[in-house]
Formats: structure tokens, C-alpha cells, sequence
């Protein structure tokens, strides 16, 4: 099973509507600008699903944004929150995003969640290898950017194989021994 754009907002949206009270919308963004101009900065969430279906979600917002869904979810002032409570919180989100797809994928059996893992800065570029775009979405919530992704893996590289570079001069290093 995929999940394509149109799903993953669905899906976005009604953890972020329900769970912040906050409003969100999807918005255009032009595929033939250059990557960088899209790219949100401030924090990037990952949270890996690992099993039967091997996917990562991530979610970048800016700093306003992420500091703002503490702020709702912890029922604080904005200008009290903490950087551990804006990692908590948007990791939080970007969890229930990753646990509804992984209910949608495979019907919760033979995957795992991981912690959601959390950069922050102002020029983080994340490389995720051996992976493709299944679904992205750009959005909008408190006239902030966010834009939520969903890779998916592909095939399973063997390490352990003669077919692995590394492996093989690793191998070939021990037979010299």
C-alpha cells in the first residue's frame, strides 16, 4: 500500500486540528524552484518505521510554529516554553502523524516505531540514503511553514554480502591476513 499526497494532509490535518485546536492548510509550492527556497527552517522531527514496512516521516517547522504548538500543547505562554518542551511537542505531533500511517500501511502488526529524533538549527540538511519521495506535503498553520515528508526505503541492502562494496574490501583485507 501508498499513501499519496491528498492522504498524508488528511492525515496531518486531523492530528493537528484535533490535538492543537490549531488551524493548518496545504499550500502550492513551485516544483521547478530551486530545493532551497522550499526547505522550512528551524526543526526537523524524524520518526522511522522499521518491520514489515521500512518508512520515515519527517516534519520541518519554523521556530515560531514549533514554539507556538508547545505553547497549545502545554498550555503555557509562548515566551515560557522551553527548547526541550518545542522538541517534546513537535516531536509528539510528528509521532501521532507517523503512528496513524503506520496504522494505514499495515494495520499496526510488524512495525515498529522508533523515538522521534529532533535537528534544530538554521542550515540543517537532511540526508536520508537509499530512500525516495512517496508522499510530501507543503502546509501552512499560524502563517508559519511546515512541510511534512514520507520516504519510503528501498530494497533492503544486504551488508553482509560480496555485493557490498565496504563489505567485500573488508572481506578481502581479512583474506590478506
Amino acid at each position: 500500500m501508498t499513501i499519496d499526497a491528498n492522504r498524508l494532509y488528511s492525515i496531518i490535518e486531523s492530528n493537528w486540528t484535533d490535538m492543537l485546536g490549531l488551524h493548518v492548510e496545504r499550500i502550492d509550492v513551485d516544483r521547478s524552484a530551486n530545493a532551497d527556497d522550499q526547505r522550512t527552517v528551524g526543526f526537523v522531527h524524524l520518526v522511522q518505521m522499521e518491520g514489515a514496512w521500512r518508512r520515515t516521516v519527517t516534519c520541518e517547522c519554523s521556530e515560531v510554529l514549533a514554539q507556538r504548538v508547545a505553547a497549545v500543547m502545554f498550555e503555557s505562554p509562548p515566551e515560557e516554553i522551553t527548547e526541550d518542551e518545542i522538541r517534546d511537542a513537535v516531536g509528539e505531533i510528528t509521532n501521532l502523524i507517523a503512528g496513524n500511517l503506520k496504522t494505514e500501511l499495515t494495520d499496526g502488526d510488524g512495525c515498529e516505531l522508533s523515538l522521534p529524533m529532533v535537528v534544530h538549527g538554521d542550515d540543517n540538511m537532511i540526508d536520508l540514503p537509499h530512500t525516495h519521495l512517496e508522499a510530501g506535503v507543503y502546509c501552512a498553520s499560524e502563517g508559519q511553514p511546515m512541510t511534512v515528508k514520507l520516504l519510503t526505503k528501498d530494497e533492503k541492502l544486504s551488508y553482509a554480502s560480496n555485493d557490498n562494496p565496504s563489505y567485500a574490501k573488508r572481506a578481502e583485507l581479512a583474506d590478506e591476513r
